[in-house]
C-alpha cells in the first residue's frame, strides 16, 4: 500500500482546543530535503496562514548513544517550526527536549 502525505507535507495531524498541528516526521538525515519540500509547497502557506490557528512542525529523529562509549542508544527529537512572515515562509529551528513535548502536548 502506498502512503501519501496530506497535502504532500503532513504525516500526522494533532488537535487540541487551541491549535491544530500538521506534523512531518523523518530521520535526521532527511531533514534538509523535507525542509526544502515543505518550503517549496504552495500548500504550506495555506496551512499556516495568519487566519488559521494551525501550526506546521518537522520532527526529525537522531539516534545517539545514551552514554559515551556505551552500547545503548536512544532517539532525540529535533523540531523545526514553520511560520509565515509578512513577505515569505520561514522555518525556525527549535531544540525542544522530549520532556517538554510530553508536558506541553499540541
Amino acid at each position: 500500500m502506498r502512503r501519501i502525505d496530506l497535502f504532500g507535507i503532513i504525516d500526522i495531524i494533532a488537535i487540541n482546543k487551541e491549535i491544530t498541528a500538521g506534523v512531518q516526521s523523518t530521520s535526521y538525515s532527511g531533514r534538509k530535503p523535507h525542509i526544502d519540500k515543505i518550503l517549496a509547497s504552495d500548500k504550506t502557506e495555506l496551512w499556516i496562514s495568519e487566519e488559521s490557528n494551525r501550526k506546521l512542525w518537522l520532527i526529525t529523529w537522531k539516534k545517539v548513544k545514551k552514554k559515551r562509549g556505551g552500547k545503548a542508544f536512544t532517539y532525540q527529537p529535533h523540531i523545526d517550526v514553520f511560520y509565515k512572515t509578512t513577505s515569505s515562509l520561514s522555518v525556525e529551528v527549535s531544540q525542544l527536549q522530549l520532556e517538554s513535548i510530553k508536558s506541553d502536548p499540541v
